[in-house]
């Protein structure tokens, strides 16, 4: 247990440090050049410690809002390139294998298919760039270090826990129906409440040592984080997450013992959070049914009716058109897609403006066809954990759960938050106690005190 304080409070210190740095740069000048001086400090510690720097992009996209700079830019467009130089070039210097994971080849290949197809029919955006480049380098670190991987999982959760302290003073808030949405950090509250659902799943389902009543405090701060953005899509799935845990648990026999203590904390967690939700649904002077009803049919008025349109606050005409749209295009279309960007342009005969489809799965085929969609279902499959070491496959899987269950109703695959799940999805942790195993046996072997790699 000492050890792994230990290993938390350096943790704990890397991440005081970088949004010490963020949050000075942030309200003292917030201009191109600080942001420049920022991102040199993130390439230089991420040559002394990598995780710094993947910390540093955590902590950026999460506080996405909040970080934009005088100029209108924000600031995910300096770390990204320094964050990603800062990994390449120490894999480089001190890896003496790079190691990639199984699913590595089908995700390059689908971030190059993409590449390819949007130069021909469109363009690149700047952004899909930046999201490919800090997701392949990341992955690559990761699996060709593995010891890594609690640490930056663990750093995620923290980087989610300073967004909902920056946030909370640049507060972004958004009304819609009469009822305030809280971004906090962020711009759009459904991508904020996938983020705040991926801090969730890293924190109950990591080895990360965390003390039980510490674990409890955060893990409240981040459903109140979610549940604040009245994400109907992100709320929807952090619940069948949890009732699939505790059916997996119950079939497990998992009623006893350790067992019987984990339930407590969770049930005193729920507990929690559901009365911190009551404040924040009280906050708005509003009646709470009348709230749950414009959050269900986005309207407090009575007469609107309930139908499947309103309930999915109109994604459900989006997916039709969208449908309707792939299916009269030329087969051209149906095999390579129209291109990045031209899901957007669909949705904008029902909105009147470019909007994406809402529906990942549905934005893939339309923009890269399905050979696009084939190469990214292949990836996806590849992440499952299939090998639970006893854990159970829902929670060696929350994760890819929790990421593809909000694909049914958020799209932009090139988003930041995206960034984030496919940098850290299907990665295996327990290859850490392999690793730590291998090592003291083979010492133990050599009949020294001393490590030798070959």
């Amino acid at each position: 247990m000492g050890a792994q304080s230990g290993h938390l409070s350096r943790l704990l210190g890397s991440a005081v440090l970088v949004t010490g740095l963020y949050v000075a740069m942030l309200w003292s000048v917030s201009s191109r050049g600080a942001a420049l001086a920022f991102a040199s400090a993130v390439f230089l510690l991420g040559l002394w410690r990598p995780v710094i720097a993947i910390y540093a992009f955590f902590l950026v996209v999460l506080s996405y809002g909040s970080s934009a700079l005088e100029s209108g830019e924000s600031l995910v467009r300096f770390v990204v390139p320094a964050a990603s130089a800062s990994l390449v070039l120490r894999q480089v210097l001190h890896t003496r294998a790079i190691r990639l994971d199984k699913g590595y080849p089908f995700l390059a290949s689908f971030m190059a298919y993409a590449i390819g197809m949007s130069l021909l029919r469109t363009e690149v955006d700047p952004r899909m760039l930046g999201v490919i480049a800090i997701v392949l380098v990341m992955r690559s670190y990761l699996a060709s270090n593995p010891k890594s991987l609690p640490e930056v999982r663990s750093l995620f959760v923290l980087a989610a826990v300073a967004s909902l302290a920056t946030g909370a003073l640049r507060m972004n808030k958004i009304v819609m129906a009469g009822v305030e949405r809280l971004a906090w950090g962020f711009t759009d509250v459904n991508e904020y409440a996938r983020l705040m659902l991926f801090g969730i799943v890293l924190l109950v389902s990591s080895h990360n040592g965390w003390h039980p009543r510490i674990r409890t405090i955060v893990l409240v701060g981040l459903v109140v984080g979610l549940v604040s953005t009245f994400s109907k899509g992100g709320i929807a799935v952090a619940i069948i997450l949890v009732v699939l845990m505790k059916l997996e648990e119950l079939s497990r026999g998992a009623v006893s013992g350790r067992g019987s203590k984990v339930t407590y904390w969770r049930t005193m967690s729920a507990t929690v959070a559901g009365i911190l939700l009551v404040l924040v649904l009280a906050r708005t002077g509003t009646d709470i049914q009348a709230i749950i009803r414009s959050r269900l049919v986005g309207s407090m008025d009575v007469s609107v009716p309930l139908t499947i349109d309103t309930l999915t606050t109109d994604r459900w005409q989006l997916w039709i058109n969208a449908v309707e749209a792939y299916v009269s295009a030329s087969p051209g279309v149906w095999l390579f897609g129209g291109g990045g960007g031209w899901s957007r342009i669909v949705g904008s005969t029902v909105k009147g403006q470019p909007i994406s489809t809402h529906q990942t799965f549905l934005e893939v085929l339309l923009d890269y066809g399905i050979v696009g969609l084939l190469l990214f279902l292949l990836w996806l499959f590849c992440t499952i954990r299939w090998q639970t070491r006893g854990r159970g496959w829902v929670r060696s899987n929350l994760l890819w759960l929790a990421g593809v269950g909000t694909y049914f109703s958020l799209a932009w695959v090139f988003s930041w938050s995206n960034a984030c799940f496919f940098g850290l999805v299907g990665l295996d942790e327990d290859k850490t106690s392999n690793v730590d195993s291998t090592r003291k046996a083979v010492m133990s072997s050599n009949g020294s005190g001393s490590w030798r790699r070959s």
